[in-house]
């Protein structure tokens, strides 16, 4: 699913999003050559819960076709299941990521939280030399 979503493996960064105007154009047509595409395959996160809206249930759509072609006796349940899990889990880490703390994101601050922590890790503090008179 990261690799549809053109997200590398282990990525911190949100997805792209699908634009509002294709959004709403696919929800007044709802044909598939409004809505997204496997080249085109961004969430849509306008709603509360991304499983209540028609370009991501088409995004479903695309997902479980391609899934079906690579692998074989594919439990849609499950595969619905870890779809859309993961679509409400994508779509709150992006709104975390979204609120602002002092003027950066909580994303940025958290970020250079842990590089602080890491390079306190690697810095090794050395006793000042004092001079022997």
């Amino acid at each position: 699913m990261n690799t549809m979503m053109g997200r590398h493996h282990r990525t911190n960064l949100p997805p792209e999003l699908a634009p509002e105007e294709a959004v709403l154009k696919y929800r007044k047509t709802r044909n598939d050559k409004d809505g997204p595409s496997k080249d085109q395959f961004w969430p849509d996160f306008s709603t509360e819960r991304p499983a209540n809206n028609p370009w991501n249930n088409r995004l479903f759509e695309i997902f479980l076709g391609d899934f079906s072609q690579n692998h074989q006796d594919v439990n849609v349940k499950d595969v619905s299941s870890y779809f859309w899990t993961y679509l409400q889990t994508l779509r709150t880490a992006r709104r975390n990521m979204m609120k602002t703390t002092q003027g950066r994101t909580a994303y940025e601050a958290a970020s250079q939280r842990s590089r602080i922590d890491k390079r306190k890790k690697t810095v090794r503090l050395t006793p000042f030399l004092v001079p022997v008179f």
